[in-house]
């Protein structure tokens, strides 16, 4: 999607077991969930990637509690902000998550694409 153009991020969502880090080499510590707990702005927690057109925000430390930040208020407030800037967003979650991922429907006004995949390093 980034590479025809379209302005891309990709979240890491997974809160309990964050990966996305790991294949993105970003300068920041911070992410989403610091994002949800009002402690950076969203300007602070969008990495570049090093690739045109594809920004990403990691999770960030690991919560206590996951699931109360992924149905705040401020979730919602995140989409809407991300939907003005971006054309593609990408949702990287946990394997759990995934199968409720349409949870996420109303929020980007898209289909939820389901996908498992092994990455070996």
């Amino acid at each position: 999607m980034a590479l025809s153009g379209k302005k891309t991020i990709i979240l890491g969502m997974d809160l309990r077991k964050p990966r996305i880090i790991d294949y993105f080499k970003t300068e920041s510590e911070k992410g989403i969930t610091n994002y949800l707990i009002n402690d950076s702005t969203l300007e602070e927690v969008i990495q570049p990637t090093g690739y045109a057109n594809l920004d990403c925000i990691p999770s960030g430390p690991i919560p206590p509690n996951p699931a109360e930040l992924m149905a705040s208020e401020k979730m919602a407030e995140l989409f809407k902000s991300l939907k003005e800037i971006y054309d593609y967003i990408i949702i990287d979650t946990s394997p759990v998550f995934s199968s409720r991922c349409t949870a996420f429907e109303p929020l980007l006004r898209c289909h939820a694409l389901y996908s498992q995949a092994q990455i070996h390093h």
